[in-house]
């Protein structure tokens, strides 16, 4: 007798071990296909960030720097700190975007080479840089209003500047002062508010409506050497001496920008620009202003004038629908088809009622898999006992369990 209840409570315990061993493989399970339906829900609903349609209406700002105003005061230290943006934000989304052109390095390593036994080496290369940031801190002034279509448009121009003005160059060559009514400019500066305006008279000309209150004249700083005698583009061989010479002098970083220059150039000096060298006669001195310039002239609009990347795509798709909408419209009618088409085998086999249901011994105890799914979870991530049960009769008996 004793013998029959042993084994009894022996086959009992067996039996319950199983099904403990059972309720544990479908918690894991259950716990990884949750895990895995989280991550990829939630890898699309951050994924990328929202679109900017051709519709939206985007507001520009100018935003200047503020430090480089006082023209007899800029320092190098001052000057490696130089920027000027472009302010974007999208009344339907808040987003805000900056776009700004910078050198790849310092500004002042962008001017004065690495010179190296008459070997020099330039890290003048600059690019445009598109930046998610909140700009209202900076004081911006509004100057444009635009739409995403012409964005659209604006950001396959920026790559045919970069293209156009693949270095950073600070100075501009004119051959007589900047308020002379007829001055040319023999070498273009290419910096950061050179950038800025230049963007602004590509804005214009795609449409965008001016602010009435702005309008297109702000200030800005202008970086000039002044050459009537113009200036000649020399071969490095030959002239390495010279140019190596030359580009060697190196300001210290709390040197006035001006009186270096105007020590330096002494009516002769050499300029890098475009990948060449040039020989350029100056007046002994520059000159650093800070000036209300036009943004663009306020003339006829005119698209034509603005080179786009080729093969930059831009559609004419008010609204685009995301993978992540796509991917979820498939899933709803997957699960609309197993339903009905489930519904309908089922009732062919003769099942009724809630039976008709596809899989309906499965989904019935889906619920409890999920809360198990999730309590498993928690208990790994907590360091709790995972054979901890929330079932009353297996309650009590986990040391068992696991002692087995």
């Amino acid at each position: 007798m004793c013998m029959m209840a042993t084994g009894t409570m022996s086959n009992d315990l067996k039996l319950n071990i199983q099904l403990e061993a059972t309720r544990r493989t479908q918690m894991q399970r259950t716990s990884h296909l949750l895990l895995l339906f989280l991550s990829f829900a939630f890898s699309y609903s951050l994924g990328d960030p929202p679109k900017w349609y051709e519709s939206d209406i985007i507001q520009v700002y100018y935003i200047p720097d503020p430090f480089i105003t006082n023209s007899s005061s800029i320092t190098f230290k001052d000057l490696n700190s130089y920027q000027t943006a472009l302010g974007f934000i999208n009344e339907r989304t808040k987003e805000m975007i900056t776009a700004q052109r910078q050198p790849t390095g310092t500004i002042q390593r962008a001017l004065f080479p690495d010179v190296v036994n008459q070997t020099i080496t330039w890290y003048n290369q600059a690019k445009v840089v598109l930046i998610e940031q909140d700009f209202t801190v900076y004081k911006p002034i509004r100057v444009f209003q635009i739409t995403g279509n012409i964005m659209q448009h604006y950001l396959c121009w920026t790559p045919m500047y970069e293209e156009q003005n693949p270095t950073f160059e600070l100075w501009g060559i004119a051959d007589s002062y900047m308020n002379s009514s007829n001055h040319k400019m023999w070498l273009n500066p290419s910096n950061a508010d050179d950038f800025i305006w230049e963007s602004m008279r590509v804005l214009y000309n795609l449409g965008g409506t001016v602010d009435e209150v702005q309008g297109l004249q702000n200030n800005r700083t202008m970086f000039h050497l002044y050459s009537p005698w113009g200036h000649t583009k020399i071969p490095f061989k030959g002239n390495e001496q010279a140019i190596s010479e030359f580009f060697a002098k190196q300001p210290m970083s709390t040197q006035s920008v001006l009186d270096f220059y105007s020590q330096h150039i002494a009516k002769q000096m050499y300029v890098y620009y475009g990948g060449e060298y040039y020989s350029v006669t100056t007046m002994a001195e520059a000159t650093i202003e800070y000036m209300s310039v036009p943004f663009a002239d306020q003339g006829a609009i005119d698209a034509s004038t603005v080179p786009l990347k080729p093969g930059c795509i831009v559609t004419n798709e008010t609204r685009k629908i995301s993978a992540g909408s796509i991917l979820l419209i498939m899933i709803a009618i997957g699960i609309a088809l197993y339903i009905v088409i489930g519904v309908i085998y089922n009732s062919v086999k003769g099942k009724r009622g809630a039976h008709r249901f596809p899989n309906y011994t499965f989904w019935k105890h889906f619920p409890g898999l999920v809360r198990d799914g999730f309590r498993f979870v928690i208990l790994k991530v907590t360091g709790r006992n995972v054979g901890e049960s929330s079932d009353p009769i297996l309650a009590g008996r986990n040391d068992k369990y696991d002692a087995l």
